[in-house]
């Protein structure tokens, strides 16, 4: 009898320890590819949010077209648009280091050391993120099934800011109207960032373009506009 219990617990021992692997198989073959898809779309949604108030707080500070280019006129029209490389160095410094500290405080859980607008992180259980954890992904995700939202378990994501972000300038020109230019002035930025889950994490590349400024740049009104040719034009830098 004693035999019979000792085998018949060693198969339930066998069974469970089979079930656990066979879950964890399942969980890595099909939930886990759907939960790091919802993780790094959140991660890219809130890194998002951090570079735009970065950049935010630079149109805020009176950063104008003006001080980041240097415009020299002949005879009253604009004849070249240079940059000032002070000017863009030090603001693409002070937008990386903000993201960058940012990004840090948030991977720590140090929320109340974030230099964010009031309303940034707003939608963001506050709780969460001082654990360190960004989001929080639904298991019923798996099953498209809204009504098990609350009721099944949670899985946390956490972030982990991956060597330097980088940034750069960028300017789109482009004819408005007769001898007319608008110009724009992008930040680009790309960050690395590792995703994290319990059970895997995965490096996500995060690319961003945000408007830094414009101006409109006004030339002499041509004396004739015929098929589609006009006078002189201004002469602007098209990088």
């Amino acid at each position: 009898m004693r035999k019979y219990n000792l085998r018949l617990n060693i198969i339930l021992v066998s069974i469970i320890i089979l079930g656990v692997v066979i879950g964890f198989a399942l969980i890595n073959h099909q939930v886990t590819p759907i939960m790091l898809e919802v993780a790094k779309e959140e991660t890219n949604k809130l890194s998002t949010l951090i570079i735009n108030d970065a950049i935010k707080k630079q149109v805020v500070d009176g950063l104008s077209f003006d001080k980041l280019f240097i415009i020299t006129y002949e005879n009253g029209e604009v004849a070249t648009i240079d940059f000032d490389s002070v000017m863009v160095n030090k603001v693409l410094s002070t937008i990386t280091a903000t993201v960058q500290t940012n990004l840090k405080y948030l991977e720590e859980g140090e929320v109340d050391m974030l230099e964010l607008s009031d309303n940034v992180l707003v939608h963001y259980n506050q709780a969460n993120l001082k654990k360190g954890i960004i989001y929080e992904i639904p298991l019923s995700i798996v099953y498209n099934n809204p009504f098990l939202t609350n009721l099944s378990p949670k899985v946390p994501v956490r972030i982990n800011l991956i060597g330097s972000l980088d940034s750069g300038i960028r300017t789109k020109v482009t004819n408005y109207g007769i001898n007319n230019a608008l110009i724009e002035v992008y930040v680009d930025t790309t960050v690395n960032l590792q995703v994290i889950l319990p059970f895997q994490s995965e490096v996500t590349k995060v690319k961003m373009s945000a408007p830094l400024a414009l101006k409109m740049i006004r030339g002499r009104v041509p004396e004739y506009y015929s098929n589609g040719s006009m006078g002189p034009t201004i002469s602007l830098p098209n990088n």
